[in-house]
């Protein structure tokens, strides 16, 4: 099995193919409120940023994951099928709340919760 076989079988699959689509989306709606602000350079700066710390860790821990789950799981096919599934549901649902905060900013009458949006901040406990 050559390198290109190997990453063709590892990434084509519907869980990669709905994270690529909310990668667009997520670009797409960047774009947007870049041009809405007039601001390319904050637009291109933060896109960087987006793929440095969320996208290429993603994929590249999606990939690594599946192959370790696989490979340690391999007499035990659904439970594979089931980490590979939880793996991708927190990578998409991290995506999806990328792009609802998007969403807010273009429209910012819809109805989104704070907390779909937001990172929780930490309570900070006094000393005693």
């Amino acid at each position: 099995m050559t390198v290109d076989q190997f990453l063709l079988d590892l990434y084509n699959n519907n869980w990669v193919r709905t994270i690529f689509v909310l990668i667009i989306g997520n670009v797409v709606l960047g774009l947007a409120i870049a041009i809405m602000n007039r601001n390319f350079q904050f637009y291109l700066g933060d896109m960087a940023n987006f793929l440095q710390t969320k996208i290429i860790p993603y994929l590249l821990g999606w990939g690594v994951a599946k192959v370790v789950t696989s490979a340690a799981l391999a007499d035990y096919a659904d439970a594979a099928e089931v980490t590979e599934a939880a793996i991708s549901a927190l990578i998409i649902a991290s995506l999806v709340g990328k792009l609802m905060a998007q969403f807010k900013i273009i429209f910012p009458g819809l109805p989104i919760p704070t907390w779909a949006t937001t990172k929780p901040k930490p309570e900070v406990q006094g000393t005693p």
